[in-house]
């Protein structure tokens, strides 16, 4: 029943929980996947035998305002028809990362709420370059200007820019795009892509 109202709390649907660890400077969640029936990747057969297991440390979202960490538990199963191995898909995290998505998308949001990168890096314990890497995921698809336009910077050290600019919607105060750096040039080449009649838009 306790592991059950921690794995809601969590917002786990298909995972155990076995574990938490609350330290000092941290937190870490040790998951498991439970054993089902998988169908087999390479010829379609279906097999629920445990080849082994492998265990692997995956960053997640902050818990207690502390960097988290899963401490995943991954069953690899083998397929009896054609003797290959093969891990099941999950929820949690993708193939050959090392951060849930869940993480990614916190990180943006922070980013949206334009919260300098060093101390995002700090909060979840990730690099700054990794955050860095993850500006381009704002630029927003929509080509109008809003009407009340709002144009700050701020320090975000973002590749080799250590201030970005910040477009925010100066009604609805969401962010509208992230400029790499605050350079004239830069700006200029941006704007430009902007029709006169989006110009004449913003009041």
């Amino acid at each position: 029943m306790q592991n059950n109202c921690i794995k809601n709390l969590l917002n786990f649907k298909e995972v155990m929980v076995k574990n938490v660890r609350n330290l000092k400077d941290s937190v870490e969640v040790y998951i498991e996947l439970p054993i089902s029936e998988q169908i087999c990747p390479h010829c379609e057969a279906k097999t629920s035998y445990i080849h082994d297991y492998y265990t692997q440390p995956v960053k997640d979202i902050p818990i207690y305002l502390k960097p988290t960490t899963l401490i995943f538990r991954k069953p690899r199963y083998e397929c009896k028809n054609c003797g290959k191995t093969f891990y099941p898909k999950n929820e949690i995290v993708n193939k050959y990362a090392r951060k849930t998505s869940r993480l990614t998308a916190y990180i943006v949001n922070e980013l949206r709420s334009l919260i300098a990168a060093s101390d995002i890096s700090k909060r979840v314990n990730v690099s700054p370059s990794f955050i860095s890497n993850l500006l381009p995921f704002l630029a927003v698809t929509n080509s109008k200007l809003p009407k009340v336009l709002c144009i700050d910077e701020f320090k975000g050290n973002s590749g080799d820019y250590k201030y970005q600019v910040a477009l925010i919607d100066g009604k609805t105060h969401e962010a509208v795009d992230i400029i790499k750096c605050r350079y004239k040039h830069v700006l200029c080449d941006y704007f430009k892509k902007f029709p006169k009649e989006q110009f004449d838009n913003v009041k």
